[in-house]
């Protein structure tokens, strides 16, 4: 199959067998139907290596079937393709996806360091997820967007809000110190993914790629590694930065970007 498109991105054409998609992730991809008249299977497997504990009752393969016109009934006796599945849980590589449209990425007016990391409450027994030094919790009365909108600057501790007054270059330094991957999904915003590693981001020892660099809106932070990512502060509003697997988000994961407030319109 062909890959075209990624998280709302239209993708120079790329051949795989198959893709490893996180949580949020999207692609559309093009299936060259030109086998012999037959009936073939089309797979979905979870990536048990993503789990932190195993399920015997889980079977980890789901199973479809493409029919072609004129095949006879009955189950494919097609067999999956030989390449090894990856045992990391990482997105393609980035050398694998360009954009269709090229995009040179300008130079960053700011940089944040983002530290993703889960820590006990030692008096709860409750694992919580911190970025930086808070732990995000909802504010069920009072959203931040509804404060935003009142023109409020000033929020909850249990919220982290990064304001953003200029239309500005924001670079973002994604260090997971957490042992799983965390697909983190940006709302309102489309990033450069620059790249990726393991261990903490160190500047001018890891060579970012600026030329063309892959552009989505939600990229998997690697295990004890980091990300890199770039987006332009032009779009008005409370955008989330947070892990896309939903307890993670729950118990913390999110970050809030309060872009262009004086353009937040007020009410």
């Amino acid at each position: 199959m062909t890959v075209i498109e990624a998280d709302g991105v239209n993708m120079q054409p790329v051949q795989v067998n198959r893709i490893p998609i996180h949580v949020a992730q999207r692609y559309s991809v093009i299936v060259n139907a030109s086998q012999a008249v037959g009936n073939y299977w089309i797979r979905a497997v979870l990536n048990t290596n993503c789990f932190n504990v195993n399920n015997p009752a889980l079977n980890p393969t789901v199973l479809g079937v493409i029919q072609y016109e004129g095949a006879p009934a009955g189950n494919p006796s097609s067999t999956d393709w030989s390449t090894a599945y990856g045992l990391d849980c990482l997105d393609l590589t980035l050398d694998m996806l360009q954009p269709y449209i090229p995009q040179s990425v300008p130079d960053a007016d700011v940089q944040y360091v983002l530290d993703i990391s889960f820590q006990t409450i030692a008096a709860s027994h409750i694992n919580l997820g911190y970025i930086n030094s808070t732990s995000w919790s909802p504010l069920m009365s009072n959203p931040t967007l509804f404060s935003a909108n009142q023109g409020v600057s000033t929020f909850d501790p249990s919220q982290f809000i990064i304001t953003l007054n200029s239309t500005q270059v924001v670079e973002l330094v994604l260090n997971n110190l957490d042992e799983g991957a965390h697909p983190f999904h940006f709302h309102g915003h489309v990033f450069w993914v620059l790249g990726w590693g393991a261990g903490s981001y160190e500047p001018g020892k890891t060579q970012l790629n600026t030329t063309n660099p892959l552009r989505r809106d939600t990229s998997t932070i690697p295990a004890f590694g980091y990300t890199v990512v770039r987006f332009v502060n032009d779009n008005p509003g409370l955008w989330a930065l947070h892990c896309h697997i939903e307890w993670h988000v729950e118990a913390g994961l999110l970050v809030q970007f309060n872009s262009l407030p004086n353009q937040i319109k007020v009410s």
